[in-house]
């Protein structure tokens, strides 16, 4: 395949500096597609380029997609010729009849079209996606016998009328006197030692990387692995740093779509914001092999945004590049970067990736401009939890909606920040089923958005509904393999299901993924689940880890207590309740757990004075605790106060009971257990053993099958055959489960 650019000598004397950008784009369009066709790359000579392919159907392919590339805004006037047959190669020399005839016919070629032989038209048309129109023969310069040429007249490509071609470089009376035909003339004639493309792999894999892109072959071994690095933002006006933001965000998105390509998310990234790190540091925390570090600058309208590549590990720059555009043109700019960076660390984007990543989300700027304000306002309340952030990014969401009702974006942002309004009782406005309508609608009008699944999937995970959260986190997976939280919520909705097996390969993928501060509650995930299959070792381990990630970790200390207190080291756990309310003395969790670890030793005085005062903690802040009321009952009972106790016990066996019926997480995990537990303590053995083994039936969960032996709300039953032979055959399921468990553990991340 011969390509070349139309009028480029021309266009050089009349304007040098486009005439190099059009270049540079055929160059970069070439290149990325050319590698997604199995083609390999030759040589490029000033504005053309020659290269070969396995078959002629890839070779038609790669030309399509290219030429339908070349013609998008700015256009370039690109011609394409395609031949096949025998080549002659050696280290110097590159001849045959085949390379002339490309060549001749490319010459034949008007902008826009791609003409091919009469040998790769038999092999390409019985292919449906492929349209060819006859043109004519031509007596070609150098060629023995006349050619019979066809036009590829798929929608969007220039068939020209056969009599208007222009023939005089190609045919035998042809003047050679072009710049173009000398430079092909002279390149043609430069190579020695005779092969067949199709047949002789080997040689052609020699001839790519002798004389192929010019790549350091070295990158071959490097991980596809990247992160991109938060843009230096240069400008004065500091109002707009949302934008460079916003920047970073899209180029890490469309990156992420990419399948063998592992990308690090914002959250690992925030951390590098002003650094002094050197690369190779940064490279070796976060576990990559490639950073893209740069600049941002906006002025009035007007948007210069520089863009490197560094191997992580010698801090080689690979590539550069400015862009500057207007910032009405910042959308089709970060599509450009991200498929540019993927062409250089060399992965493949699929079709159907590469059309998701062009795809032009909304063609009202003043639309984008507030979606994007949003992003920056749910990421600072995301970061650190205030409520002004949660309620400025549901504004600027429906102004982004009012001005394009068809972008997809705002609408599934909408959904998740109202989901953090309702979960934490402010100035709510909309309830639950607004956020599953808001998804909807935006999966409607973009059913390829990733952002749409995951985040309902979330919001099915959270009320119960298992079987639809997997769909949708799977698919939204399938879009985007680097998404870390479809991975953790998938991987957390595969353990509130009891598939323990499922649920730690996806945590474990998250985990790859993540290096900021969500790390901390990903380890407080991993751990859990490790508890719940009755590894207490490597649960202690995790949340140990978690702790020492964030020393102020609340979660991180309460399931370290947990997990103690399930083994029945009460005075360890006692410890560490301590320790976590010399951080938090009048935090509600921290007392709560205290009087949960001193009613396991049975210093039932000291726990009800902990419960006194969460109570009126409680009151004060318009909160209560709904799903360890039962606890606080057998503390009452166990002081004297039944008659209180037995209000308590009610009241919980009703939030059970209503948690159960509505599906809701709580009564698919934890209801039945309370309720066998309550039954149980006072006495209704035969309706304690109707729920025991309905949650058997479930699965129990949380180490639970560990600590019902001790557990003092089940006292009256452990002495029952039925009891032991439950607690025996739970204890024999997960010993295998941990088996399994102890198999991945031994697999490397790559191969989860």
């Amino acid at each position: 395949m011969f390509t070349d650019i139309e009028g480029y000598t021309s266009l050089m004397q009349q304007n040098e500096e486009k005439a190099i950008q059009a270049r540079d784009k055929h160059r970069w369009i070439f290149k990325s597609i050319t590698e997604i066709h199995n083609g390999k790359i030759l040589q490029y000579y000033g504005d053309g380029t020659l290269s070969i392919f396995d078959s002629a159907i890839d070779a038609v392919k790669c030309a399509i997609e290219m030429q339908l590339g070349f013609l998008k805004d700015p256009a370039i006037p690109v011609r394409i010729g395609i031949h096949t047959g025998d080549i002659i190669f050696s280290d110097e020399e590159i001849i045959g009849d085949s390379v002339n005839i490309a060549s001749r016919i490319e010459s034949l070629a008007t902008a826009g079209s791609i003409f091919i032989s009469d040998k790769v038209y038999d092999e390409i048309k019985n292919q449906k996606t492929i349209k060819t129109q006859k043109l004519r023969s031509f007596k070609l310069k150098n060629v023995e016998k006349p050619i019979e040429v066809y036009a590829i007249s798929n929608v969007g490509l220039i068939v020209p009328n056969p009599e208007t071609i222009d023939c005089k470089s190609a045919l035998d009376d042809a003047s050679s006197s072009l710049v173009q035909e000398r430079q092909k003339s002279k390149f043609l004639i430069r190579l020695s030692v005779v092969l067949t493309v199709i047949t002789i792999v080997a040689a052609l894999l020699f001839v790519f990387l002798k004389f192929g892109t010019g790549k350091n072959t070295d990158l071959d071994k490097l991980e596809k692995s990247i992160a991109v690095l938060p843009l230096q933002y240069l400008s004065e006006d500091q109002s707009k740093q949302y934008i460079a933001d916003g920047v970073l965000d899209a180029i890490t998105g469309h990156l992420s779509n990419i399948e063998g390509l592992r990308v690090m998310p914002r959250t690992s990234v925030e951390q590098y914001r002003g650094t002094t790190k050197t690369a190779k540091e940064i490279g070796k925390e976060l576990d990559v092999s490639y950073l893209i570090e740069g600049n941002f600058l906006i002025v009035e309208d007007q948007v210069s945004i520089t863009i490197q590549l560094v191997i992580a590990k010698d801090e080689a720059h690979t590539y550069y590049n400015e862009y500057k555009r207007d910032y009405n043109d910042i959308i089709a700019v970060q599509s450009e970067v991200a498929q540019t960076i993927a062409s250089e660390v060399e992965v493949a984007i699929s079709p159907e990736v590469r059309n998701r990543i062009e795809q032009i989300p909304t063609r009202n700027q003043k639309a984008y401009d507030l979606y994007l304000k949003g992003r920056d306002a749910f990421f600072r309340f995301y970061m650190n939890r205030n409520s002004a952030d949660l309620e400025n990014c549901i504004q600027q969401f429906e102004q982004a909606i009012s001005l394009d009702s068809t972008f997809a974006l705002p609408y599934a942002w909408l959904g998740r920040a109202i989901e953090y309004q309702i979960g934490q009782k402010i100035f709510i406005d909309y309830d639950e089923n607004t956020i599953i309508s808001l998804c909807n609608k935006a999966l409607s009008l973009d059913p390829n958005l990733a952002d749409g699944y995951w985040i309902r999937g979330r919001y099915y995970r959270n009320i119960g509904e298992f079987q639809k959260a997997i769909i949708d986190l799977t698919k939204a997976i399938d879009m985007n393999p680097n998404n870390v939280l479809a991975y953790r919520y998938l991987g957390s909705t595969y353990f509130f299901n009891r598939d323990y097996v499922n649920a730690l390969v996806n945590l474990k993928k998250a985990e790859k993924l993540e290096r900021g501060n969500e790390l901390t509650q990903l380890y407080s995930d991993i751990g859990q689940l490790y508890i719940s299959i009755g590894d207490f070792k490597k649960g202690e381990k995790y949340y140990t880890e978690s702790i020492r990630l964030q020393p102020n970790f609340i979660e991180g200390y309460r399931s370290l207590i947990w997990t103690h207190i399930r083994q029945g080291e009460f005075e360890t756990a006692y410890n560490y309740a301590e320790k976590l309310l010399s951080l938090y003395p009048d935090n509600m969790a921290c007392l709560s757990i205290m009087a949960e670890t001193l009613t396991n030793l049975r210093r039932y005085s000291e726990a009800e004075a902990y419960y006194r005062k969460w109570s009126v903690k409680s009151k004060e802040l318009g909160e209560e605790t709904l799903f360890n009321q039962h606890r606080f009952a057998l503390i009452l009972w166990m002081t004297g106060k039944k008659e209180e106790a037995m209000e308590l016990f009610y009241k919980h066996m009703e939030v059970c009971g209503n948690s159960i019926s509505s599906g809701g997480l709580y009564g698919k995990t934890l209801a039945a257990y309370d309720l066998a537990g309550i039954h149980a303590f006072l006495g209704e053995k035969r309706e304690a053993y109707n729920w025991l083994r309905r949650y058997q039936r479930d699965g129990f969960t949380l180490g639970l099958h560990k600590y019902i032996l001790i557990d003092q709300l089940f006292e009256s039953l452990w002495e029952d055959e039925e009891f032991k032979a439950i607690t025996k055959r739970e204890e024999r399921k997960f010993a295998e489960i941990r088996a399994e468990i102890d198999r991945l553990d031994e697999i490397k991340d790559t191969d989860l």
